[in-house]
């Protein structure tokens, strides 16, 4: 608890469980789209976005690809892929590229154009 304000004047380990549990109540409801945008905008990002981006679906990246246009898309493919350029990519972070591999392999399957326009971020549909 100590990255929250006062956290270091609150001694009482009943309140520190009680602030423990509710905060672990909390779930995180935002989209993969929109952790991959934040991560872009932001050029970084922190364990909970990597955990989250590790446990989504391809299906959820699928979603996120398809419903998502422009600069913006761009964005949020190139930050689910940039973890394949880091040397010492935790299993998070290749998890993270696989999937969002796979949601592009499969956008790339569905037209010829589509496969053209995955093939420039390095992804081949045969």
């Amino acid at each position: 608890m100590t990255s929250y304000p006062f956290a270091g004047e609150i001694t009482d380990p009943d309140i520190i469980k009680a602030f423990k549990e509710r905060y672990a109540e909390f779930k995180d409801e935002r989209s993969v789209a929109a952790i991959l945008l934040d991560m872009a905008i932001k050029n970084g990002w922190n364990d909970e976005d990597i955990s989250l981006l590790a446990n989504a679906t391809v299906d959820q990246y699928y979603k996120a690809f398809k419903d998502t246009k422009g600069v913006e898309l761009r964005n949020i493919i190139n930050s689910s892929l940039q973890f394949d350029r880091f040397g010492n990519a935790s299993a998070e972070w290749k998890e993270i590229s696989r999937r969002a591999k796979e949601a592009l392999r499969r956008i790339g399957r569905e037209s010829s154009l589509n496969a053209h326009r995955v093939k420039k971020y390095g992804i081949n549909v045969g």
